[in-house]
């Protein structure tokens, strides 16, 4: 059998099996990214309510960025957004669970509803808050430049990990630091859901796929709801940046992790059941955590003249 012969099967192998669900999968969660802003608010999970209200607040708040009718007007910019928006915390206000869990965001999307209607009554105004200098300065002071760049080169990965879990503090941390992250137009679609390894455990000697994650004292999965989005890539970038940022805080406690891809290489019905996630999460990628047993050398990067470009606009 010829090398091409056998590519040519490979390849229908992995249509059998892995693309033809991808496709259906992407196509299935455009169509319902349309229908969901159709649907009935009190039929919506909490996170996709709160989604909602994060995306249709932050479109709120951009209209308030430019400068208001004058005189005023009956459909001023974004009031389609903030429509939906006083629609949406109507329902929030019906949760009280809701409420109480993720209070400081409901209070920040009431604040955006009362702006806006100050914005539409003012003739003339622009809600942009110039910055002062003590602030400016002391902002910038938070950390160096030098140490942040310090960091961000010296990251690495590390496949090789001590037998010794992470304290709960600093998984919380980790967490936190991934939801920080920024999301396409304020989502927050990701989600994640951290897989702790108990020790003494059998642990193996290598580093293939299923013996990482055996050995790594914790996974962090990073998932996204893609029908939480219009767009087809969004997803997968809020994810990305959300892993960089519990990559690099990882590496200020002394732990070091190793991205593995998760998408298209792994069962996603599979990891879904076994991670109790809905259907509607898609699993990007895995972070496997945790305190180095090895010195890991980084691979060199490519110049700035294969990998970097420049440009400059022309002056008005």
């Amino acid at each position: 059998m010829t090398a091409r012969y056998q590519l040519a099967l490979y390849f229908a192998y992995r249509f059998v099996t892995k693309q033809w669900w991808d496709i259906f999968y992407w196509s299935s969660a455009r169509v319902t990214h349309s229908l969901m802003r159709l649907k009935r608010s009190d039929r919506l999970t909490d996170h996709q309510l709160l989604s909602l209200l994060s995306w249709h607040a932050h479109q709120t708040e951009k209209a308030t960025k430019h400068r208001s009718a004058d005189p005023p007007v009956k459909n001023p910019r974004g009031f389609r957004h903030f429509d939906a928006l006083g629609h949406y915390l109507a329902e929030a206000e019906r949760r009280a669970g809701l409420i109480a869990s993720d209070a400081a965001t409901i209070e920040w999307i009431r604040e955006i509803h009362r702006v806006y209607e100050q914005w539409r009554a003012t003739p003339g105004w622009i809600n942009i808050t110039p910055p002062d200098t003590e602030s400016s300065a002391s902002t910038s002071s938070i950390i160096a430049p030098h140490d942040l760049a310090a960091l961000i080169e010296k990251r690495t990965s590390a496949r090789v990990w001590k037998p010794v879990g992470i304290s709960e503090e600093i998984i919380r941390t980790l967490i936190d630091a991934g939801l920080q992250a920024p999301s396409s137009c304020n989502r927050q679609g990701v989600v994640i859901t951290v897989a702790e390894n108990a020790f003494p455990r059998d642990v193996k000697e290598g580093v293939n796929n299923a013996y990482m994650l055996n050995n790594a004292p914790a996974i962090f999965y990073i998932a996204n709801d893609p029908t939480l989005y219009p767009e087809r890539q969004a997803p997968a970038l809020d994810a990305g940046m959300a892993a960089q940022n519990i990559l690099l805080l990882a590496e200020t406690f002394g732990l070091a992790g190793c991205a593995m891809y998760h998408s298209e290489s792994f069962d996603q019905k599979k990891l879904q059941r076994e991670l109790q996630l809905t259907r509607n999460l898609y699993i990007y990628v895995a972070l496997l955590i945790g305190y180095p047993n090895e010195v890991a050398k980084k691979p060199r990067r490519m110049s700035h003249q294969i990998r970097a470009r420049r440009i400059r606009n022309r002056a008005d």
